[in-house]
């Protein structure tokens, strides 16, 4: 049965968030968040072709403080809406972009297909407890230069709900913006 977290648990989970930013860092890619990030008080280091991000907890608190308090996120269909509020019940949007499914026809072990990322969320779509979508697996059956766009697409045309989804990139992020900012002047 399902039982909300304690506030004990909810700070235990914070200090444990914060202590791993600290000490395990994050790996950032993006060369403009980790100039960001340095500027704001967070420590860069190089290794290996790699850039690991250390931020103290100081700088997580700060960001904290200036955060909205709520924002909304928007689905096609009018009316279809879901707000994130701080001090309000959570919402429900699957999270995670797996490479590998289990495919339930052959009980194989395999690498997902666009066609995988269309019927989740064909699925995710239709389940009434889950409040938005956010995108269901990482399809790798496309060059990775276009599988942003196509991830935006089909979210687009596959859900009413608002969704959410990650970038594997700064160009894939500027195209589907751009793609955006088309669709926003030919609908209003």
């Amino acid at each position: 049965m399902f039982t909300p977290l304690t506030r004990v648990a909810v700070e235990k989970i914070h200090a444990m968030t914060l202590h791993v930013l600290e000490y395990t860092g994050v790996e950032v890619k993006s060369e403009k968040a980790l100039a960001i990030l340095k500027q704001g008080g967070a420590r860069v280091v190089s290794q290996k072709n790699r850039y690991l991000v250390y931020i103290p907890p100081a700088m997580v608190e700060k960001a904290l403080e200036i955060v909205p308090k709520s924002y909304v996120i928007y689905g096609r269909q009018k009316g279809c809406k879901v707000r994130f509020e701080r001090g309000n019940p959570p919402l429900f949007g699957p999270s995670g972009v797996p490479f590998m499914i289990y495919d339930l026809e052959s009980g194989v072990r395999r690498e997902a297909g666009l066609s995988d990322f269309i019927a989740f969320v064909k699925l995710l779509n239709g389940l009434p407890n889950v409040d938005f979508v956010t995108a269901p697996c990482t399809f790798t059956d496309l060059p990775e230069e276009i599988r942003d766009l196509s991830a935006f697409f089909h979210l687009v045309t596959n859900t009413q709900k608002p969704f959410s989804m990650d970038f594997s990139g700064e160009a894939g992020y500027k195209e589907v913006i751009s793609l955006v900012e088309l669709l926003k002047e030919a609908v209003f």
